[in-house]
């Protein structure tokens, strides 16, 4: 079954909310935590680009809170 944009919403909500949560902390914590959620987010858009031409990778990104 192929994702739909609430699907896309989803995850960027809840790598949204790590993100938040990770702020939380001193900046020296903080940022490798970030910068494995951008990682991680930056897979997941590759692999739904790929897998939806329509997948509008900077949107998502954007909605994750990691650019």
């Amino acid at each position: 079954m192929a994702m739909s944009k609430k699907d896309y919403v989803a995850i960027a909500k809840v790598i949204n909310e790590q993100v938040d949560l990770a702020l939380n902390f001193p900046p020296a914590k903080a940022a490798p935590i970030i910068a494995g959620l951008r990682n991680t987010a930056e897979n997941i858009a590759t692999y739904c680009g790929g897998a939806n031409p329509n997948f509008q990778r900077g949107r998502f990104l954007e909605a994750c809170g990691v650019v």
